[in-house]
Parts: structure tokens; sequence; C-alpha cells
């Protein structure tokens, strides 16, 4: 059963700085790649905050392009102890700094009625920052737009050493993959067999909480989307 995120424990006010850059190695070898869109030279870091005031909750993204600037504010409403995504505002502005693309979605008007358990699949890993790291699996609906949803699992997968720009740290790792039979029914043994192969995205998180995005590997977006790395930094 898809469960609704919790929210973030004694976050007031908090920013982030990452290094944006492709992944070194795509799982999938699509038309559009990272290096055809992210800063390569790496001169401006990706900036992620997150503000709580009473039962609302935003996150805020600011992902430099090489030509350009991708800027989202996603706000949750907190209701009955978990986060329910009320809007999201995505804007890409080119290079000159002219607004080329803007989007905004009202996640409980029901002119398409989406799963309660829906949260922008670009904001996931700094959601699931606030979910349980027991190891159990969960899973939620990913939006990627209103006509495509998708049902996803993840879990953690316990402590590791990780690299980072920094230096090593201890880290919780943790992956995130989509749930097939929400599109083919496989059944249970099936899915186990063809999990390695699923296209995963993969989250390491710092061992205090609230858990702070230390790396993430993956796709913005969905399976087929641009691979990107993004790395903590530590604050200036």
């Amino acid at each position: 059963m898809p469960e609704l995120i919790q929210p973030p424990p004694d976050l007031h006010e908090r920013q982030d700085r990452y290094r944006l850059t492709a992944r070194p190695k795509r799982t999938f070898q699509t038309f559009l790649s990272a290096e055809d869109i992210i800063d390569v030279q790496g001169t401006r870091a990706a900036v992620i905050s997150s503000r709580r005031q009473g039962d609302e909750v935003t996150l805020g993204f600011e992902f430099p392009l090489a030509r350009g600037q991708i800027d989202e504010t996603l706000t949750l409403d907190l209701l009955e102890g978990r986060l329910r995504c009320r809007r999201l505002v995505r804007s890409v502005s080119n290079g000159t700094g002219e607004r080329v693309r803007l989007e905004e979605t009202l996640f409980r008007d029901r002119t398409f009625p989406l799963p309660e358990s829906a949260y922008p699949e670009v904001a996931l890993p700094f959601l699931l920052a606030w979910q349980p790291m027991d190891g159990r699996t969960r899973d939620l609906y990913a939006w990627i737009n209103d006509r495509f949803v998708a049902r996803v699992e993840y879990q953690s997968q316990g402590e590791v050493d990780l690299a980072l720009p920094s230096g090593t740290r201890k880290a919780i790792k943790k992956i995130m993959y989509p749930d097939f039979n929400d599109w083919i029914p496989l059944g249970k043994v099936l899915s186990r067999m063809a999990r390695p192969f699923v296209p995963k995205y993969h989250m390491w998180f710092s061992l205090e909480a609230p858990h702070t995005v230390l790396r993430f590997e993956g796709p913005y977006g969905p399976p087929g989307a641009p691979e990107i790395v993004l790395e903590w930094l530590p604050p200036c």
C-alpha cells in the first residue's frame, strides 16, 4: 500500500549546495543526454532549500544548465501527520534570463484525479530523506506529469563508505526503482527475478537525522531521462 511521506523532524529552514555532473556511465542511450544540457564546467552549484512553517513545507530547487537554469518550488501540506503535495511551479530560463518554460500543477485539483501519495519524481530523493531508514520496502507514486504517474518502490540498504568531493564519510544508501507490476502483472516470482535488471535511482544520506542527501545518481526524471550525479558540498 503506497505510503504518504512523513514530515521532516525539527526542520525550520536550510539550504544545501550540490555539485551537478553528468553520470559517467549512462544506463540508457537516449537522444538527450546530461552532457547536452547541464553546466559540465561545474562553475555553478545546484541549490536545494527547504523550509517548514507550521503545517506547510516548501522545497526549492535551482539547477544550473549550460544555457540557462531550472527553478522549481514544491509546496506540501501536513495533514493528519503526513505530507501531501499542494502545488509545484517549474520555470526554465535561457542564458539571457528569458523564461522559456513555465509549468504550474495543483495536485489536489480533481481535473486529473492523481493518487494522494503522488510526488514529483525529481523531488523524491529529498523527500525520502524524511522516511524511515529501516530497510523495509515501501512504495508511492512518482508524478512525472498528469498523464504519466508511475508506482515506485524504495528501500534503504544499510551503511556504506561514501566518497565525496569533501572526503569519505559514512552514509546510508537507499535505492528506488519502478514497480513494473503497476504496468504489467509479472507476479512476485518474476518481479524478484527482474529486479536486478530494473533501472534504479541511487541515493546516499547522512547517518544523522534529518538525513541530508549526500549523493544522488540516476535519471533526472523517469527512466530514459538525462542521467546526473548530485554531490553535497560543505558550506563555504
